[in-house]
């Protein structure tokens, strides 16, 4: 319902984005700023990602999985890692569930509270705010589109089904979603809050830089494994699952404000903010070989 609730608040804050980037570019400077190097959300970005928002609440409200599944079978080291951290117990396997509930929603809100309080906490600094908040929700509603699109597709079904079939009390989260396997949801969900924050704290000093920021992309990211580790513990889900989950929300969630506003701008001479650390991977060629190498600053 969180994440719902996040979409509604991005198609009401689309019909008035154009006017509060507007207010605020002739704010005085802040500790933070939006640099001249990074890419604004444009007019066409804000319906956009308004669109995907939209199309990702009639997948999640008006359609359902599969009334019968049609992936079953484990691939590859499933069926190992499943014997090796599922739980024995009942009590085990849904305090497991509970710990996964709790531990894919954090790193959203992290992002989230990222993007409005420390910004506005920043002499009310209402342009970074604006700016971190639409990339989040862009991510967050592509991801959720991705991945809710992937259960209706593919209705792989859960490993717990089989299980619960024998017997009843085998976990009480048994009749959930026994169609929704792949990729994780809870695994997307946790991850592109932390590729939402890695993202940020890599290209803002949000917490003063250095080993400060750093920090909050290691912790989001410890968050984002713990929630594959309890979903498999749960027996909720393979490791395929949590593998793929992990995959797209990771890679929506750091790479998608990469790709569109992080990235510099070429010509534009934007001079890095202090305490600020920047990191991309570029295409090299050398000689016979080719593959990519790591360029940044610290």
């Amino acid at each position: 319902m969180s994440r719902l609730l996040v979409l509604l608040i991005l198609a009401a804050s689309a019909l008035c984005c154009s006017e509060a980037d507007a207010q605020t570019r002739g704010e005085p400077q802040h500790r933070l700023r939006f640099d001249e190097g990074y890419r604004r959300f444009s007019a066409v970005e804000y319906a956009a990602t308004g669109a995907i928002a939209a199309t990702y609440l009639y997948v999640e409200l008006a359609l359902k999985a599969p009334d019968e599944p049609k992936w079953i079978r484990p691939i590859l080291v499933d069926d190992d890692v499943r014997d090796a951290v599922r739980l024995d117990t009942p009590s085990g396997r849904n305090m497991a569930s509970v710990l996964s509930d709790v531990l894919w929603l954090s790193p959203q809100l992290i992002a989230l509270a990222d993007g409005v309080v420390v910004p506005l906490a920043d002499d009310l600094n209402v342009d970074v705010m604006w700016q971190m908040t639409a990339m989040n929700l862009q991510a967050i509603a592509v991801t959720g589109l991705i991945t809710r699109g992937m259960h209706t597709v593919i209705g792989r079904q859960r490993p717990d089904v089989e299980e619960c079939d024998r017997d009843a009390g085998y976990s009480k989260f048994c009749r959930l979603g026994q169609r929704s396997a792949f990729p994780s949801g809870h695994a997307s969900g946790a991850a592109v809050g932390a590729g939402l924050t890695c993202a940020h704290h890599l290209n803002l000093p949000l917490y003063g830089g250095g080993g400060r920021d750093a920090s909050a992309c290691i912790v989001t990211t410890a968050m984002a494994v713990g929630t594959g580790y309890f979903r498999m513990s749960a027996d909720r889900h393979y490791v395929s699952d949590i593998v793929a989950g992990a995959a797209i929300g990771f890679g929506v969630g750091f790479g998608l404000p990469h790709l569109l506003h992080y990235a510099p701008v070429i010509g534009s001479g934007a001079a890095p903010q202090s305490g600020q650390w920047r990191l991309w991977a570029l295409p090299h060629a050398d000689g016979d070989s080719v593959g990519a190498r790591a360029v940044g600053y610290f």
